[in-house]
């Protein structure tokens, strides 16, 4: 009997050193676990404040760094009043890349830090408003025409620079040697994207140059002064704007000399924008017998949901209505 009650003794204590061992283990992987979760590096977290920007910055970022978009597809800078969403992602993104030029100038007003606000123009040759005018504004209507153009309001420079797709190289340079400098660990990565950026953007524009030249002597009004850039890559005859600048309506005067410009310069067709409201503008269209058709200068949405597709949309479009008038 003392041999049996010896034995369940011992069964006893071996039972309860298995369980706690048993617990030590659970508990050390449970550690384990938690130590792994807890060093696991967050990704750097960098913003756009237009779709364009945030796309080239996207492909180049690739899946180290996380880009976020500050003005959502369909609103327009011009018009864009930050959240204080807008705000607590500025505070919390490492870098901020911005156009400019009195384009998105909240981004800079609401950073506490400027260092980290990125214009994306370095190395660009800029478009100043007062030379671009066309050259039959001074045969025809001198240097009154454009006098309340007003341009001075959005700065010295036409912002709207990414949509020549030859600046998109450089301003995709700019953003991988920012991207380097923030993580130069995937520094190599970033050139990387870069350089085929650059080479899948060649291809595109050799395109288009073919395409649009089925149009280059058609002339054309935009709804604001947002094509500039495009329209002097691909040799594009635009003759004048329907607004003076982004949501600016025109006075009588501007659309009476607006509608001598499209007597003189046979304009064919005028192009509205999906972010700015055009209500005004389908009189002036009915009673200049123009053609009506879309044009986006930012995109962000079906059809042009990357900065390769925005170009095509924007030069197939301009082809599209105009080459068979």
């Amino acid at each position: 009997m003392k041999k049996i009650l010896s034995s369940i003794a011992t069964l006893i204590i071996m039972g309860t050193v298995l369980i706690s061992c048993s617990d030590d283990n659970s508990d050390s992987s449970t550690s384990s676990s938690s130590s792994t979760e807890n060093t696991e590096v967050a990704k750097i977290e960098v913003s756009a404040t237009i779709f364009p920007i945030y796309d080239i910055a996207r492909q180049i970022a690739g899946d180290q760094i996380e880009v976020h978009l500050l003005i959502a597809p369909g609103e327009s800078p011009h018009t864009f009043n930050p959240t204080p969403s807008t705000k607590e992602e500025i505070e919390h993104s490492e870098l901020i890349f911005a156009i400019g030029n009195e384009l998105d100038t909240f981004a800079t007003d609401i950073s506490s830090n400027q260092e980290k606000i990125i214009i994306v123009d370095k190395n660009l040759t800029l478009i100043k408003y007062e030379d671009d005018h066309d050259d039959h504004d001074d045969d025809k209507h001198g240097d009154e025409k454009h006098d309340d153009h007003d341009h001075h309001a959005h700065g010295e420079y036409d912002p709207h620079y990414w949509l020549d797709p030859m600046n998109a190289k450089v301003m995709a340079v700019t953003i991988a040697d920012a991207l380097a400098q923030l993580d130069p660990a995937n520094a190599e990565s970033y050139n990387s994207r870069s350089s085929a950026f650059a080479t899948e953007i060649d291809a595109l524009h050799t395109e288009l140059v073919e395409l649009a030249e089925l149009a280059h002597d058609k002339s054309f009004i935009t709804f604001h002064d947002s094509m500039a850039y495009l329209v002097a890559r691909y040799d594009l005859s635009l003759a004048g704007t329907f607004e003076p600048t982004g949501a600016e309506e025109p006075s009588s005067q501007y659309l009476h000399e607006l509608s001598e410009v499209v007597e003189h310069d046979n304009v064919l067709a005028i192009f509205s924008e999906p972010q700015l409201s055009s209500s005004s503008l389908e009189p002036f269209m009915k009673d200049n017998n123009l053609s009506l058709a879309t044009l986006d200068p930012l995109g962000g949405v079906d059809g042009r949901g990357s900065y390769q597709a925005l170009i095509r949309y924007n030069i197939e479009t301009i082809t599209e209505t105009l080459k068979d008038k």
